[in-house]
């Protein structure tokens, strides 16, 4: 049986508390509205995969991580 993976909603807010940055500056810093930013944190909306590639480029992890 596979463990069970990380969701990007619970691994974004991670991130962005990492570095130290509000969603306002985060969703800036992508192009997407402030709003999207919650909702993928909180995993009410699933990311696009242009947003997925957003984020790794952000971010640095690749895409499946």
């Amino acid at each position: 049986m596979r463990p069970p993976v990380a969701t990007i909603h619970n691994r974004l807010k991670v991130l962005r508390a990492e570095r130290g940055l509000t969603r306002r500056e985060l969703a800036e810093a992508i192009g997407v509205n402030t709003q999207t930013i919650g909702y993928l944190e909180r995993g009410t909306y699933t990311a696009s995969l242009d947003i997925a590639f957003r984020l790794s480029e952000f971010f640095g992890p690749p895409i499946a991580a």
